[in-house]
């Protein structure tokens, strides 16, 4: 259970900071550059992932810190009473039976046993949704794919070695795909659903995807989703998943149309619009279309005004607020709560909270 509850926490914190970020999203557009939230969303979700580890037992070398403001949790049960009438209640753990009660007509599920076994089955379903649903339809694309014709290779290659990269993933035809996609995170490949664009089209389209490749983005949507996973009962979590991809797209056209004159960037634009389909992909891929907002998003960018500040500080205030509200509070359980040190620790929480 302590476990679930240092979850929880960081859960909460991560959650309240993406809320946070996202209504502000239109402001900071406007000042700052895209690129500062593409690493937030990754450094906020390494707290995320390792919130379940508990570092004092790894290293009891380090001194024990205590929080300042500590929210006890007390153990509860649910109990199912069998008579007359079926009743269930929720109340504290370890009150007894009720009057009247025989131990063969009740049954108990502590909740500190049971809750985490919830969790971990969440976040086994949630792992199993993505790399079967991932995999099969890896499978799928590559069994209805074929090599591509001799010049898409060539124009291929010729993509690859502008970029400067010694080596690509295999590029494939698939009609199993609806747009461009980089798909497999240890074996990845290139699928394309055609090749009907013209030649300046089509060496978009692959830079696109191999700027993905470059900048190993299937690892960054790897560790976003592995967040998501153990966080799978908090909604903001899925938040921070859709807003961390809309950046990664826009981040991603930012370093193929850099050093392009306005002309240029309207012609990837037209070839974005071509090419990107409403059809859902796997959640392991580069594929995103995110909606016509997201669309219009993207064109502003593309076409938009360059100069805008780099964000370092809003980065480092929010890591900031991130790693203070970790050190501000804490869960933890407790079998009944005294009633003298329930107050004792209210008062302490209202001296704290009147000093801030």
């Amino acid at each position: 259970m302590e476990i679930f509850l240092d979850t929880l926490k960081w859960s909460l914190i991560i959650g309240v900071l993406t809320l946070g970020l996202s209504l502000l999203r239109p402001a900071f557009e406007k000042r700052y550059s895209v690129q500062w939230r593409y690493w937030t969303w990754l450094l906020l979700a390494i707290p995320a992932l390792l919130a379940p580890v508990q570092w004092e037992k790894l290293l009891p070398v380090l001194p024990a810190v205590n929080a300042p403001l500590v929210i006890d949790v007390p153990e509860m049960e649910i109990q199912v009473v069998q008579g007359d009438r079926l009743s269930v209640s929720l109340q504290d753990a370890y009150t007894g039976l009720p009057e009247g009660v025989s131990p063969e007509d009740q049954r108990t599920w502590q909740l500190s046993e049971e809750v985490p076994k919830v969790w971990l089955c969440g976040c086994g379903v949630s792992a199993l949704y993505i790399l079967a649903g991932g995999g099969l339809y890896r499978c799928k694309a590559r069994r209805r794919g074929q090599p591509p014709a001799e010049r898409t290779a060539n124009i291929y290659e010729a993509v690859r070695r502008d970029m400067g990269l010694k080596k690509t993933p295999p590029l494939y035809v698939s009609r199993a795909v609806s747009s461009p996609m980089l798909v497999g995170l240890l074996r990845p490949c290139l699928l394309l659903p055609g090749e009907k664009w013209n030649e300046e089209e089509l060496r978009l389209i692959l830079r696109h995807e191999l700027t993905h490749y470059r900048r190993h983005d299937l690892w960054y949507k790897a560790a976003l989703l592995a967040a998501r996973t153990l966080h799978w009962f908090n909604p903001l979590l899925h938040l921070l998943v859709k807003e961390a991809s809309v950046d990664l797209e826009l981040t991603c056209d930012d370093a193929v149309v850099s050093g392009m004159g306005q002309e240029a960037r309207r012609a990837y634009s037209k070839t974005l619009l071509s090419a990107v389909r409403r059809e859902k992909g796997p959640a392991l891929s580069t594929h995103f279309y995110g909606g016509k907002e997201v669309m219009r998003e993207r064109f502003r960018n593309i076409l938009g005004q360059r100069g805008q500040k780099r964000g370092t500080l809003v980065l480092a205030l929010t890591l900031a607020a991130a790693l203070a509200c970790g050190c501000a509070f804490g869960f933890r359980q407790t079998r009944q709560m005294d009633g003298a040190l329930n107050e004792e620790r209210v008062g302490v929480a209202s001296t704290i909270w009147s000093e801030c």
